[in-house]
């Protein structure tokens, strides 16, 4: 459709260029009657234009004033369309800028989400570590001390090993001289025997034992 219009206004211009006004004007009405018919707003102006022109040639005043006012107001509607057009492309540059905003606003929460989990798992594997090296600290400490607690134990036991066996072994000497005082006592010797003085000193360090 637009080649066609396009081809019927430039033929209606020729005519008029060469003063072919009457076939000027059939080529321009049909070129007008489609762009009219598919909102060609372009080659509306272009038609009304050249219509408006061949009418002032003809003569006939009341039919250019009239294509030239419908000239006029397809120019309007043209530069209105474009206007709007231009509005329209700016509120969706505006909306399209406003969601790359958002969209970069998001990556960048994400971004410092994601900082913020890598640096909570970090500072729990920090903990981790920290309570691994706690309890391994605690499991030395625990083991030296039970060395230490099981040396002393092996300690005191001997220790009391050796006195008990310190108190036997007195214990046993202390048997060994009751009994030979035991003895000594029950020796009876004549008041005359030449023993009587070794065995009043041996009764006296039995004493002193």
């Amino acid at each position: 459709a637009v080649l066609k219009v396009s081809l019927m206004v430039n033929i209606g211009q020729t005519f008029y260029a060469n003063n072919k006004l009457l076939e000027a004007e059939e080529y321009c009405l049909e070129g007008l009657y489609v762009a009219e018919e598919n909102n060609f707003l372009e080659w509306q102006i272009h038609a009304n234009e050249n219509l408006s022109n061949i009418y002032v040639k003809l003569g006939q005043y009341k039919d250019a004033f009239l294509y030239q006012k419908k000239y006029n107001t397809a120019r309007d509607s043209l530069l209105s369309a474009e206007k709007r057009l231009q509005i329209e492309n700016i509120l969706a540059d505006s909306k399209a800028k406003h969601k790359e905003q958002q969209i970069k606003l998001l990556e960048h929460k994400s971004k410092t989400k994601n900082i913020f989990i890598i640096i909570g798992l970090c500072a729990f594997i920090l903990v981790i570590l920290m309570l691994v090296l706690l309890f391994n600290r605690y499991k030395l400490k625990n083991k030296l001390y039970q060395k230490e607690k099981h040396d002393y134990d092996q300690k005191v036991s001997q220790k009391n090993r050796e006195l008990i066996s310190s108190t036997l072994l007195v214990s046993e000497k202390l048997k060994t001289v009751k009994d030979i005082k035991k003895s000594i006592d029950g020796i009876i010797l004549p008041d005359d025997s030449p023993y009587n003085e070794n065995i009043k000193e041996v009764k006296s360090i039995l004493r002193q034992s």
